[in-house]
């Protein structure tokens, strides 16, 4: 019988401890500003002149999108979800602070704290965590440049030749699409 105790004191401080842990989503979803919610935010990059989405040609844009209790952030050739455990809404900004989805880790990096700002008065642009980033909403508003793919890869002619070999008819003739 003392055991039976001991195991069912364990069991509930187990289970108290898991409820702790648990993301307060419903808390959330009210304190995260409109606009924010299930919007993906591309990052930008400057050129001399104009602002762009610039796509590597071995990597995805860098991007944010955020939910009623978690951030996804696709960093371009790897990707992290965070749940939100708190919310700080400033006059300007708004303050998450996050741990891993998968294990409750605080992260190690700068997503541990990830801070949207906006910039101007309208919702197109924003600032998370110091670098400028687009609303999906309006990412038709300013040009989009691939990366060539000579720029990053030796094989690029390879991969030509390789669509030129597979086009290569039987009777020799080369044919183009």
């Amino acid at each position: 019988m003392k055991h039976l105790k001991i195991f069912s004191l364990i069991f509930s401080f187990a289970i108290m401890s898991c409820e702790e842990n648990k993301p307060k989503e419903n808390n959330l979803k009210d304190e995260i500003p409109e606009g924010i919610i299930g919007h993906t935010f591309f990052k930008v990059s400057q050129t001399k002149n104009r602002k762009v989405l610039y796509k590597p040609c071995d990597a995805n844009i860098p991007k944010y999108k955020i939910f009623k209790d978690s951030i996804f952030h696709n960093w371009a050739q790897e990707y992290y979800s965070y749940n939100i455990t708190s919310v700080k809404n400033m006059k300007l900004q708004t303050s998450f602070r996050t741990n891993y989805k998968y294990n409750n880790e605080i992260p190690g990096t700068k997503d541990s704290l990830v801070i949207f700002e906006k910039v101007g008065k309208d919702k197109m642009y924003w600032k998370i965590n110091g670098e400028i980033f687009i609303d999906s909403l309006y990412v038709n508003k300013i040009p989009n440049i691939t990366q060539p793919c000579s720029e990053c890869s030796d094989d690029c002619g390879s991969t030509v030749l390789n669509n030129v070999n597979n086009n290569i008819s039987q009777n020799g003739m080369v044919t183009i699409t």
